[in-house]
């Protein structure tokens, strides 16, 4: 979920990573954070 959304959402806050993903087309992609305990309906 982009990072926009989940603050127009107010959700709690995320926990911080030092993550870095690398995807099948070579772009590199740095999370803000993970989050954890979120209910999906």
């Amino acid at each position: 979920m982009p990072l926009s959304i989940w603050k127009k959402l107010k959700l709690p806050t995320l926990n911080d990573t030092k993550m870095v993903l690398e995807v099948a087309d070579r772009t590199i992609s740095k999370p803000t954070g993970v989050a954890e305990n979120v209910f999906v309906k």
